[in-house]
């Protein structure tokens, strides 16, 4: 059993022993969540099952894995061009390298941006706006989906 199927299988375990208890205060210290947080899980689970715990978690890794996509197309870049991005030294090739990049990826597809990390190259920055682009529509468009189920279950 995967890790995500085990925490999904403890969401749904403590409805169940809510059900069973008849208690949520209870049901919530034996397995050490809030009651807010059961709340959020009952709510979710009603809507859409267990499912719905999948399309969330689902849309959280595909999200961050985009990043993990982008970072090793960041490095042949600085590979060919070690002047390619402004403030990093010369590739080393090692596991630093692969940090780098990976922390470059992550503040651009978050558009955290702090700018010490500037590409040069034209490749670069054409690649590291369509990041930052494919990162904010991702949100754009999953919020958005987000809020249509939501009202499509107020609707009902």
């Amino acid at each position: 059993m995967t890790t995500e199927r085990k925490v999904i299988r403890a969401k749904v375990g403590l409805l169940e022993l809510a059900k069973q208890l008849g208690n949520v205060s209870n049901a919530c210290k034996i397995m050490g969540y809030s009651r807010d947080s059961f709340y959020r899980f009952q709510e979710l689970y009603e809507k859409g099952g267990e499912l719905a715990f999948y399309r969330l978690q689902g849309a959280a890794v595909l999200y961050l894995n985009l990043a993990m996509i982008f970072a090793p197309a960041f490095s042949p870049i600085w590979d060919r061009n070690t002047n390619a991005f402004a403030n990093l030294p010369a590739p080393t090739g090692g596991p630093g390298e692969i940090a780098t990049m990976l922390y470059f990826s992550f503040t651009t597809l978050t558009t955290t941006g702090y700018g010490y990390i500037v590409p040069i190259d034209p490749f670069a920055r054409s690649l590291t706006n369509l990041e930052a682009i494919l990162g904010q529509f991702y949100l754009a468009i999953t919020v958005a989906g987000l809020v249509t189920l939501e009202l499509e279950d107020r609707r009902r």
